[in-house]
């Protein structure tokens, strides 16, 4: 059996451009990442708000029938947040419907 070493050549251009490749793909892999975990944060963003959405709406029915049942007055009192002002308003009247 007749076996030949083949010396390969450490070509510095070759080098780099493995080590530019390697960088690119180390990129690309934290890229992906950090994108997903961006994903993964906004979706736990958006079920946070529609939970504090849908407690806020159950406190003004609860506020709502709580009045109801003592009788309510003329006008229905209900607090209010101005998201185009970002303030806090005092309440809002709406008529009484019965």
């Amino acid at each position: 059996m007749n076996l030949k070493w083949i010396q390969v050549g450490t070509d510095s251009g070759a080098h780099a451009t493995d080590t530019l490749a390697l960088e690119m793909c180390a990129l690309e892999a934290e890229f992906k990442e950090v994108e997903a975990e961006k994903e993964s944060l906004e979706y736990l963003l958006k079920e946070k708000l529609e939970k504090m959405v849908q407690v806020e709406i159950e406190e003004r029915v609860n506020l709502y029938r709580q009045q109801q049942l003592n009788g309510g007055s003329m006008m229905e009192t209900v607090p209010c947040i101005s998201v185009v002002n970002k303030t806090t308003c005092s309440s809002l009247s709406y008529p009484n419907s019965s």
